[in-house]
């Protein structure tokens, strides 16, 4: 099992070291396609901390304690997203100098979104329980 973990944790190293070296070879030559490379960053810093949290056993991740991990930190990461949307939108409308009007219309949907899906869920959730 630390044999797994340590090759893992390596292969992963590797990984992003290369990953690297391609993100500044890319940004010292100026290349376009950014947008490509923030995404690889995303996904390269999820599976970190995804291996970082659980490891290769997943049976710790089903297991009750799991549970409650996955479901305290998706409550706590659900309100800072919110948070920093509302943030988000109002320094976008404070920069464009536009606090009268409705500014970024798409973060401005984003916000409304984010703070009606957790009690939306949760009305589902209770109707499929309490059914």
């Amino acid at each position: 099992m630390k044999k797994l973990k340590l090759v893992g944790a390596i292969l992963l190293g590797i990984i992003v070291i290369v990953f690297l070296g391609l993100y500044i070879t890319d940004f010292i030559n100026d290349e376009e396609g950014q947008m490509a490379d923030i995404i690889m960053w995303v996904l390269i810093v999820l599976v970190f901390f995804q291996f970082a949290t659980w490891g290769s056993d997943r049976q710790t991740e089903k297991d009750e304690m799991g549970k409650q991990i996955k479901d305290k930190s998706g409550r706590i990461s659900y309100y800072i997203l919110t948070v920093l949307l509302l943030a988000f939108w109002f320094i976008e409308n404070i920069v464009n100098g536009s606090l009268s009007s409705l500014g970024n219309v798409l973060i401005l949907t984003a916000l409304c979104l984010a703070v009606i899906i957790y009690p939306i869920v949760q009305y589902i959730f209770a109707r499929k329980i309490f059914k």
